[in-house]
């Protein structure tokens, strides 16, 4: 019952997404971890410093992605295991149309959770995100590697909530990564 939930947890935050694969789009894939959150965060189990998310980047622009940058963000493991007792948190993020820059842009966020009851919850809210740092700066599709710096407000849809996430991405041609 567990990786049947998952399973449908995972498929439910791809769709959040909201966005196509083709033939020519290109993901980022990776772990980032929390750097640093407010104290506002403390009520989200899943947000302390060190925690780490499977990450997937769909970067606009970048190949055949389009203008639409989307982030989606998994806590605990979509194997079954958990984070006190949560077995899996899929958030979804999207600037549409636009890029993660240096200046705070407008997400929209689509976060899926179980409840107790194994049953998934949906909640969809508002939150501003911005790209600290980057290395390489301007990525193309022969970017091997890229280590980002990016900070979310409201994460978790906690008005006070702002987390600074790190992280090592991988560059490569769109696969189901979170089935791997």
């Amino acid at each position: 019952m567990r990786r049947l939930t998952t399973a449908t947890l995972v498929a439910a935050g791809l769709a959040a997404m909201t966005t196509c694969a083709s033939a020519a789009t290109y993901d980022l894939q990776g772990t980032i971890g929390v750097e640093t959150a407010t104290a506002a965060c403390g009520i989200l189990p899943y947000v302390e410093q060190g925690n780490l998310f499977k990450v997937l980047y769909r970067p606009a622009g970048l190949g055949d992605n389009g203008n639409s940058t989307a982030l989606l963000v998994s806590t605990g493991d979509i194997n079954g295991d958990s984070i006190d007792g949560i077995i899996a948190i899929l958030i979804g993020f999207m600037i549409e149309p636009g890029s993660l820059t240096a200046t705070y842009q407008t997400a929209r966020a689509s976060e899926v959770k179980p409840t107790e009851a194994l049953a998934l919850n949906f909640t969809r809210y508002s939150v501003a995100m911005r790209l600290v740092e980057q290395t390489p700066p301007i990525l193309t599709r022969n970017t091997k590697l890229v280590s980002m710096r990016l900070q979310i407000r409201k994460f978790g849809n906690v008005s006070q909530c702002t987390v600074s996430f790190r992280g090592l991405l991988r560059l490569g041609k769109s696969t189901p990564w979170i089935f791997e």
